[in-house]
């Protein structure tokens, strides 16, 4: 790079003799910077470029004098140059300049002879003065910026204030959202919890009764296997309120997205039918996902079909995974920082507009026709991704189709090789069928039906109405095999009798049969679940399991409905 310009150096314009080389001389041994010229046309080259003064003899006007006056006339305003004219013939001068300097500007006389003191004194007076004009130079260019900046600011004042108060907005309607959804999924999660208990008591008297029917009364068989599929129905929705509300019990491990999202290509096929095609755009080396891998394939099938009822007349539904690492800019707002694995179901469909986005995740709405949704769908969507620590998010546009992204949290790759896939362990252990059970539950109706068929199957069955009554029989010394219990109990919850208990009976099984647990609050404690309502065929199969007892699992049938009925009637 050229070496910067002093603006500190004199110029020199002397063309007779060896005039310029002796001034640069005496310059440099007064420990100025020099800079001589051939011309005065070179000169003002020179000065465009920065100098401090301008150091000339008097031949230079005889030959370019209106030259210099062009110069001096154009300089800024803040610029008065030094001009040093050496002379030494006045009557010569004067015929040059009339008598007068001032279309010369700053101009000094220097009469020669002249000691070299003498020129570095004037010289040194010349730079004093030309830096109190660099100082003003600067003043006027820093005023000039304020200004600037000013004008700017007053230009965009009024589009700085209105993008403020629209960002100020969408704050607070995300955090009203945010607050919204959070009281619906309390509510909806309390409500479903009850709703269990009552289809629990509901369920298992149905069951029981079938075991009284004669084998020829098909017409009450016939009724009661009517209102346990009705009950079935409630199930789901109960199922996919907990969901919403984030109080489902899940099985998080880690799982490979791309290997579900294959296994489901025939049950997405025969589910959307002949006039729709399912591309899969599944990204390579994609992380493996925190996740419930059952409630995924729900998730995803419930996006599919929503992609689909969104095309009348058939189309594509595109199933895209892909990484997103912690700095990427996709993240939408509420999601916390980290990697993530993203799955988007995308239609080219009818779309929506912003008010009924705004709608999508709360439950019960739907923009389908009466008798062909619950609503709860995304509702469910939406409590899975964020009851598994990531979100989801959509857009869509009337006419364009609609993307739904669902974030996962990224899993740990050592915790997928670990696992062994069922998070039980089988029980080989013969011993009498002469076992107790201690059912703790708050519903007087769920717990006499659970001891009336735990009775059935050979067992002792003793109550409890709460927490604490089941931590008197435990510590009074009774004899019990296995807890069975719920989880929200008034006063105590399941997790807190289950810690209770164990201070006495470290090795008690406990078994939780319950619509909500919350996987936070059981922390490590060793028990098994099942959700209610449950069929009391599966109750004691699990509970002969538990206990060891050779298993004769009673003649309910058990009519499970297939993954495409439970979504599609969402």
């Amino acid at each position: 790079m050229p070496d910067r310009i002093s603006e500190d150096r004199i110029v020199i314009v002397a063309p007779t003799g060896r005039d310029a080389e002796v001034l640069r001389l005496v310059l440099t041994h007064g420990g100025l910077e020099g800079a001589v010229c051939v011309s005065l046309r070179a000169a003002i080259e020179a000065l465009d470029q920065g100098a401090g003064a301008l150091l000339m003899t008097e031949e230079v006007l005889a030959r370019d004098a209106g030259l210099l006056a062009q110069w001096v006339a154009r300089q800024p305003a803040w610029s008065d140059l030094p001009i040093l004219l050496m002379r030494s013939d006045l009557a010569q001068l004067d015929s040059l300049t009339g008598g007068g300097f001032g279309p010369y500007g700053n101009v000094c006389l220097l009469e020669r002879p002249l000691r070299s003191e003498t020129l570095l004194s004037a010289l040194d007076s010349a730079l004093r003065a030309r830096r109190r004009q660099y100082q003003v130079r600067s003043y006027l260019v820093e005023r000039e910026q304020a200004a600037a900046a000013l004008r700017e600011l007053n230009a965009t004042l009024e589009e700085r204030v209105a993008q403020a108060v629209k960002e100020q907005r969408q704050t607070e309607a995300a955090l009203l959202q945010a607050q919204k959804m959070e009281a619906l999924g309390r509510l909806t999660g309390g409500v479903a919890h009850d709703f269990n208990n009552l289809l629990t008591a509901v369920l298992g008297n149905l069951e029981l009764l079938q075991t009284r029917l004669s084998s020829g009364d098909q017409a009450a068989r016939r009724l009661s296997e009517a209102a346990i599929r009705g009950i079935e129905r409630g199930s789901r929705l109960t199922q996919q309120l907990l969901a919403f509300g984030r109080k489902q019990n899940l099985q998080l491990r880690p799982v490979d997205l791309n290997e579900a999202i294959r296994g489901m290509s025939d049950l997405l096929a025969r589910t959307l039918g002949s006039t729709f095609q399912v591309e899969n755009e599944l990204a390579e080396d994609l992380w493996l996902a925190h996740v419930d891998e059952n409630q995924l394939v729900l998730v995803i099938l419930n996006l599919a079909i929503n992609a689909r009822d969104a095309m009348p007349l058939g189309g594509t539904v595109r199933i895209r995974t892909e990484n997103v690492p912690g700095a990427d800019n996709r993240h939408p707002g509420d999601l916390a920082p980290g990697d993530f694995v993203r799955i988007s179901v995308i239609d080219n469909g009818i779309g929506m507009d912003e008010e009924v986005l705004a709608k999508v995740f709360e439950p019960f709405f739907t923009t389908k026709q009466q008798g062909k949704g619950t609503g709860l769908g995304l509702s469910q969507v939406y409590g899975l991704s964020k009851q598994s620590g990531g979100t989801v998010s959509i857009e869509s546009a009337v006419g364009e189709g609609t993307a739904v992204h669902v974030y996962l949290r990224r899993a740990d790759q050592d915790a997928h090789d670990g696992a062994d896939g069922s998070g039980r362990h089988e029980i080989a252990v013969s011993v009498p069928p002469d076992k107790v059970v201690l059912i703790a539950d708050d519903d007087a109706e769920v717990r006499g039906v659970f001891v009336d068929y735990l009775a059935r199957l050979g067992f002792r069955a003793i109550e409890a109405e709460s927490g604490p009554d089941a931590l008197a029989r435990i510590y009074d010394g009774e004899r019990i095999d296995l807890l069975l219990a719920d989880f929200a109990m008034p006063g105590m919850n399941g997790a807190e009798l289950v810690r209770r208990a164990r201070e006495g009976r470290p090795e008690l099984p406990v078994l939780l049969v319950t619509g909500y647990v919350d996987d936070a609050q059981l922390g490590s404690l060793d028990v098994e679940i099942l959700r209610k309502p449950i069929r009391l065929a599966d109750l004691g199969a699990r509970v002969c399991e538990m206990l060891g007892s050779p298993e004769t699992r009673p003649p309910i049938p058990l009519d499970e409905p297939s993954l495409a009925r439970r979504a599609s009637a969402d």
